[in-house]
């Protein structure tokens, strides 16, 4: 037999032995990797597929987790899905998921996406899940109604005013969001639009019309919908918007930024902040209003002016009439109107009353003294060979006239954009001009910042060790007082507190607060550095909010960190002076209390 037959033998078994681990690693690693529901195999996130083509991807990311959920939800409750799994049994089984939705209060928005993507998972039709269908629209009936509460144009009116008189007291951000808040509620009104529709779109999704300002209205505004929540009818839908003033003020503000830039720089959460806050000036909170009564809002206002059906499926790109039942409560919107407050009426009056019609006679009465004036100036130049006539009948000087009225409020917001961008800059160039000195300076600042965070947390540590051992301390002397009475034994009872209620001829804490003492020096409280800084941000929020005065919030925290003095037995170096600062403090404290519950 030849050697390396020899040696070839004795490596088959090593080899096949390798072989055989490597496939368990592969097995076991297919394993590892492969996702805890099997749903993830039914149902690849790959799409390209045409039954997908009019689905976003969120929504497709939505088929899939909740598909993901009832597949679970079902193997849970000892039934394994499959697609050879019979269509009675999956109804069935389906049927008993959605029962046990309901009991343990799961969304029904979330349960039907989870039957949609189970449905579409095992290629099944509606009619052969008639049981778990049939318990979705029993689960609908059960859940309250909750319609959307309509906002009628007079409350869309002072809505907008108090927005604007709003932004306009503030500066910077503030400012901007207030304004956009002004803007999108206009725009979400008038277009129709579902909030999430209006937060996400872009200048570039706006089309102007070329005409001069009275024609805009007869051309209108076009807004791009390229993301819209349903794509029954495009993928990408257009709204036309007709009303010259919301065109005026749209064009106003997307003068001067580029098209790929947001419209409304801000969430949804801010937008409904603002909103609610405007709504709370008005004294409008408790009606119900929210970003869709919007949209609602403005298709019963376009009934009602219009009462045309078939015009408003198309404005509001409904794809079938019977949704607008859903939207159109033109008795719910009188009747919401009519039902508030008298204070909220009187604000809508008010708001009502500074509409741009109040301005019309002040303006009137402006243009007809620059036409005197100019009348009076007669043939004499004024500038570059122009008389007064010609320069208030030249298209050209009063676009020029008009851009340097508004060229502040155009670069308000863009301001401190470029602020920013010249600071980095400057930096920039600082940097590459003196590499050697701002090395030095980083560094510096670098090791001042490491020691002072190195030298507040011994601080912190110091004091929470210090805090700990008195509280340890008074616990362990608490504790012996107690076993002490139990066993029957006797204990030195501590000394009573001293305090300062001597009588007008005594002088006895005099001569307590005189007496030497040895020098001694309480320990570093930065916890107090902390609690003055948390006090004068949150007495400067009060003040914003209209709440405490900060003498009364000084007034609290310096009454609590006496207290805390008294508990930890720090005044047993000065024990007078230690009560002539607590007692009087009281004393200002209880008159505050006096004075704040109305009773002086």
């Amino acid at each position: 037999m030849p050697p390396g037959f020899k040696l070839w033998r004795a490596h088959v078994p090593v080899t096949i032995g390798i072989l055989l681990l490597l496939g368990v690693l592969v097995q076991r690693g297919r394993a590892l990797t492969r996702p805890v529901s099997a749903a993830l195999w039914l149902m690849p996130s790959r799409g390209g597929r045409l039954r997908n083509a009019n689905l976003t991807p969120e929504y497709r990311r939505g088929l899939r987790t909740a598909a993901f959920w009832l597949y679970d939800l079902a193997r849970s409750l000892g039934t394994r899905l499959t697609r050879s799994t019979p269509a009675p049994v999956v109804d069935r089984v389906l049927e008993r998921c959605i029962d046990v939705a309901y009991q343990r209060g799961e969304k029904l928005y979330f349960v039907r996406l989870g039957l949609i993507g189970l449905q579409r998972v095992f290629h099944l039709s509606g009619p052969l899940l008639r049981g778990s269908w049939a318990a979705i629209r029993g689960w609908r009936v059960l859940q309250p109604v909750r319609s959307r509460v309509p906002m009628s144009k007079a409350i869309l009116k002072s809505l907008l005013v108090t927005l604007l008189a709003t932004g306009h007291g503030l500066a910077g951000r503030s400012r901007e969001q207030y304004w956009a808040s002004f803007l999108a509620t206009w725009l979400s009104f008038e277009g129709l639009l579902r909030p999430g529709e209006t937060s996400v779109l872009r200048v570039g999704d706006l089309c102007f019309p070329d005409g001069v300002a009275g024609e805009d209205a007869q051309e209108g505004l076009v807004v791009t919908i390229r993301k819209p929540k349903t794509r029954r009818l495009w993928q990408t839908q257009f709204v036309l918007i007709k009303c010259s003033e919301l065109i005026a003020w749209l064009r106003w503000w997307c003068s001067g930024w580029s098209r790929d830039r947001l419209l409304f720089r801000f969430n949804r959460r801010r937008w409904y902040q603002i909103f609610q806050h405007g709504l709370l000036r008005l004294c409008l909170e408790d009606r119900g209003f929210t970003l869709g009564s919007l949209r609602s809002g403005g298709a019963t206002w376009h009934f009602r002016t219009y009462e045309n059906l078939s015009t408003l499926q198309y404005l509001g790109r409904w794809a079938r009439a019977d949704t607008l039942r859903y939207y159109l409560h033109e008795a719910l919107t009188v009747r919401v109107e009519a039902e508030s407050r008298p204070e909220a009426k009187q604000h809508l009056e008010f708001a009502l009353s500074h509409d741009s019609g109040g301005l019309k006679p002040v303006t009137e009465a402006l243009l007809s003294a620059v036409d005197s004036a100019a009348a009076q100036l007669g043939p004499l130049e004024v500038d570059s060979g122009l008389t007064a006539k010609d320069i208030l009948e030249d298209d050209q000087t009063r676009a020029t006239a008009d851009g340097y009225s508004t060229a502040a409020m155009d670069h308000a917001f863009v301001f401190k954009e470029t602020c920013g961008l010249t600071l980095v800059v400057a930096l920039l160039l600082l940097a590459m001009l003196f590499p050697k000195l701002v090395a030095l300076l980083l560094g510096g600042l670098v090791r001042f910042v490491l020691r002072g965070v190195a030298t507040l947390a011994g601080s912190l540590v110091k004091e929470l060790l210090f805090q700990a051992s008195a509280l340890i301390g008074e616990l362990e002397q608490h504790l012996i007082v107690w076993l002490s009475a139990q066993f029957g034994l006797q204990s030195p009872a501590p000394a009573p507190v001293p305090i300062a209620t001597a009588l007008p001829g005594s002088t006895s804490s005099q001569d307590n607060y005189e007496r030497v003492h040895p020098p001694s020096s309480l320990p570093a409280r930065p916890m107090d550095v902390i609690t003055w800084v948390l006090l004068a941000y949150n007495a400067y929020l009060q003040r914003q909010r209209g709440g405490v005065t900060m003498q009364q919030a000084v007034g609290s925290v310096l009454h609590g960190q006496a207290v805390r003095c008294i508990r930890l037995k720090l005044y047993h170096h000065r024990p007078a002076a230690t009560t002539r600062l607590t007692l009087p403090m009281k004393t200002s404290l209880a008159a505050q209390s006096f004075v704040s519950l109305g009773f002086a």
